[in-house]
């Protein structure tokens, strides 16, 4: 996302290890929607770069379809090495209704 401005959401798992994830997006997201994104990444879309913006379940009606669409980007990484599953630890980030 270039010359946006961006909102990064940084999710830690734990268990006998550490993994992070990086979700982000050009709006703010609220805590839910980021650990809709992180649910969704987590069990399907791994290492996903496509706009995951139909993967979010959003909180309220706040958006447009067309700002959904076509205006509206969310991107997620694994900044970390595959292990087993991990537990969500902690999600960090500026979110909307802060």
């Amino acid at each position: 996302m270039k010359n946006k401005k961006e909102y990064v959401y940084k999710i830690q798992e734990s268990y006998k290890g550490v993994r992070h994830y990086q979700v982000t997006s050009n709006v703010k997201l609220t805590d839910d929607e980021v650990k809709s994104v992180y649910d969704d990444f987590n069990t399907k879309a791994r290492y996903s770069h496509n706009n995951l913006t139909q993967n979010i379940k959003w909180s309220d009606k706040r958006f447009t379809d067309d700002e959904l669409l076509n205006k509206i980007e969310v991107y997620s990484d694994c900044l970390g090495e595959e292990n087993e599953k991990l537990n969500l630890d902690k999600i960090n980030g500026e979110f909307e209704n802060d």
